[in-house]
């Protein structure tokens, strides 16, 4: 059982970090999508870059020992900014 829950972690992080990579990416490159929602958010374009990077950089800690729970952490904070912002 216990090699089931390693195997299962490691699925978690990788589909995590694909998620944040991604909507981190969009983020970074200027995705019209991205441009419009956070002009709508009403913060700056340096609020997306912002977030960008914290996306980016918490998918990556998601694989650095020692380094996982800061990663995790930072991520969770921002979803929790990001759910915030659209309701």
């Amino acid at each position: 059982m216990e090699i089931v829950q390693k195997y299962a972690l490691w699925v978690l992080k990788i589909l995590a970090a694909l998620a944040f990579l991604g909507a981190g990416s969009m983020k970074l490159i200027g995705n019209p999508d991205m441009v419009a929602v956070f002009e709508a958010v009403g913060l700056g374009q340096w609020f997306r870059y912002l977030t960008g990077v914290i996306e980016v950089g918490g998918a990556i800690l998601l694989f650095v020992p020692g380094l996982q729970l800061f990663g995790a952490s930072i991520l969770a904070i921002t979803m929790v900014g990001a759910v915030s912002a659209h309701l």
